[in-house]
């Protein structure tokens, strides 16, 4: 159904082509659209479908893709070599701004630029390492000597939570050579390239949680209620290092093979991209809570204001790929994955001077 004229018809907006969901995404989308849940426990935040439709209007406008993770200066051009930064890279990649006042945000200042938050964490990586593959040897030896972690984390300021960094490098460093011989590769062949399980196998992401339980695995919170008790396997660290990789692996298949389900991955849950979605009025939170976020106190991780931005967020973003996709197709256009508006929405909410929400956290 052609629609020139730019908004979203009514027979579109009741006919959303509702996007593929992994088991852990739905469990949450579930839960959070339950009218129980919504009236009995939905306290903090809100969401906003008319201005979703909006939003979807206006990102279909840009061209989105999902992106090949070249960056120069802070990851390797080669795909092997990147490859074998993800499971370091992705271990460390939480809480980058500092929850004490004045709140400083991770920064590397070199000859080759300004980096910051996980950027300058990435930047930390390759100056070190360069294009030379990660080896679990080099990187235990750096982390087990005297100051180690801190002279490879040195920035413009100091990085917050850096013995849990430590923790976990070593954790994924040891855990990749006693489990899967220093390689990658093993891990990802023992899920058969599937992010997610099916009847014969458990998936890489399982597999990533299962060996790597403090790296990787803690990012899980509960919910709790008369009916039950309720996971919330958000696994942001997880996905993001196989979203990484499927981006690096669509644009250099002569390198890597892709995942068989990488279009399942996500969305993500960190803080980047609800900041987004507020800043366009798609979520809203109480009056209470944006007070909160906006003085920048910290909210404490697995909170219930934390526990429905989450929520929210990814229920939000898997409604706003339903709208995007039923538009863009009613204008004849191909739909887009969600790693390309996962990525359109993490760099919208991460260069925004509205803060987004602070937390003392190893899960995002």
């Amino acid at each position: 159904m052609s629609n020139k004229g730019g908004q979203m018809s009514p027979e579109q907006s009741n006919q959303e082509i509702a996007p593929k969901l992994n088991p852990r995404t739905r469990a949450i989308t579930e839960l959070w659209e339950n009218e129980f849940f919504q009236v009995c426990h939905g306290k903090h935040v809100r969401i906003d479908e008319n201005q979703l439709k909006i939003l979807a209007l206006s990102i279909s406008e840009l061209r989105l893709a999902i992106p090949d993770w070249q960056m120069p200066g802070v990851l390797p051009k080669d795909s092997l070599a990147l490859a074998s930064y993800l499971p370091y890279i992705c271990a460390v990649n939480f809480t980058f701004t500092d929850p004490h006042a004045p709140h400083l945000r991770f920064k590397v200042v070199d000859e080759t630029g300004v980096y910051y938050g996980s950027q300058a964490m990435c930047r930390c990586f390759y100056r070190h390492f360069g294009e030379r593959p990660i080896e679990t040897e080099a990187m235990m030896n750096i982390i087990r000597s005297k100051n180690g972690i801190n002279r490879f984390f040195q920035g413009h300021c100091p990085m917050p939570l850096i013995g849990y960094r430590g923790i976990y490098l070593l954790e994924t460093a040891e855990a990749l050579e006693r489990v899967f011989n220093s390689e990658w590769q093993s891990l990802f062949q023992e899920g058969g390239y599937r992010a997610f399980g099916n009847e014969s196998r458990i998936g890489i992401v399982d597999l990533i949680e299962l060996n790597f339980p403090k790296s990787f695995g803690l990012d899980c919170s509960y919910h709790e209620d008369e009916l039950g008790r309720y996971p919330l396997r958000f696994a942001k660290r997880a996905q993001l290092w196989l979203m990484i990789y499927q981006g690096r692996a669509l644009s250099a298949p002569q390198d890597l093979k892709s995942l068989v389900d990488g279009n399942l991955l996500g969305p993500i849950a960190d803080s980047a991209i609800p900041n987004a979605l507020r800043s366009r009025g798609a979520i809203i939170y109480s009056q209470k809570l944006a007070a909160r976020i906006d003085r920048q106190e910290e909210l404490p991780a697995k909170s219930e204001e934390v526990r429905e931005i989450r929520m929210a967020t990814i229920s939000a973003v898997k409604n706003l790929l339903a709208f995007l996709n039923t538009h863009l197709i009613g204008c004849g256009k191909k739909p887009v994955s969600m790693l390309a508006l996962d990525n359109a929405l993490w760099q919208m909410g991460r260069n925004l001077k509205t803060p987004a929400h602070l937390c003392r956290t190893t899960d995002y």
